[in-house]
């Protein structure tokens, strides 16, 4: 029993023996590692995206409310003071593109 102990202490002792599992467990730690700031990465980018995608759609929405809002004041301006029916028939129109804008894209 002694003689097999003493096998195995020579055996992990052994510098090529400390070699090998130092670069198992490299291997094992390294891949760790990268898997683990790979999925940071990932996730990360899927952040970007949501925040992009939000800021966009935001973005979108400012732009069918300003638009909505100016040819609204437009079409009351021709209309509080009584503007020829062109100009109100023109600014109507330009109000109710910017009306069934506004509906199909929000």
């Amino acid at each position: 029993m002694e003689n097999f102990m003493e096998e195995k202490r020579t055996f992990l002792s052994h510098p090529m023996t400390l070699l090998v599992t130092g670069f198992i467990f490299t291997t094992i730690l390294g891949t760790w590692i990268s898997y683990y700031v790979d999925l940071s990465l990932d996730q990360r980018a899927r952040t970007l995206d949501k925040v992009e995608q939000s800021r966009k759609a935001i973005q979108e929405l400012s732009t069918y409310m300003y638009e909505r809002r100016v040819r609204s004041e437009l079409l009351l301006s021709s209309l509080k003071r009584q503007a020829p029916i062109e100009e109100l028939k023109v600014r109507k129109l330009n109000y109710d593109e910017s009306y069934v804008l506004w509906n199909k894209n929000i």
